[in-house]
């Protein structure tokens, strides 16, 4: 099936837009995509809070010193939930460290966590940010 052909004369030829003129508009919508894709990372980045340990020495069985470093929003506290491992994988301590509110968006953090037999090894399982309003 065809479609229909328009008398002759009584309508304009299809126009095109220029070349440049989509050229020009395709940059112009790739640029405002990354810079709201930009916005929104950084504010989603801003809401929570990581960790990721740094270090940890199981020098005692009594004890593991942890290092770990904190990313959060500047000016605001968080917690950050620290695990020791016994060599068999059974958890041996644990403890939710407070981290304080810094100007700093990250900030190194060293705790003594007491374990209830010799630990293998220790990890930062989570952080967020803690709500410090009244």
């Amino acid at each position: 099936m065809t479609s229909p052909a328009t008398p002759p004369g009584r309508y304009d030829a299809p126009r095109s837009l220029p070349a440049r003129s989509v050229r020009i508009a395709t940059v112009v919508a790739a640029v405002l995509g990354l810079v709201v894709a930009y916005l929104l990372y950084t504010r989603a980045s801003m809401r929570g809070a990581s960790g990721s340990l740094v270090s940890y020495a199981a020098s005692s069985p009594a004890f593991v010193d942890v290092r770990f470093e904190v990313r959060r929003p500047a000016g605001r506290a968080a917690v950050c939930a620290v695990r020791a491992l016994a060599p068999d994988g059974t958890e041996v301590g644990t403890a939710d460290v407070p981290v304080p509110a810094t100007t700093s968006r990250t900030l190194q953090v060293s705790y003594r966590l007491a374990t209830r037999t010799r630990a293998a090894t220790a990890e930062v399982q989570g952080c967020a940010v803690r709500d410090t309003r009244p």
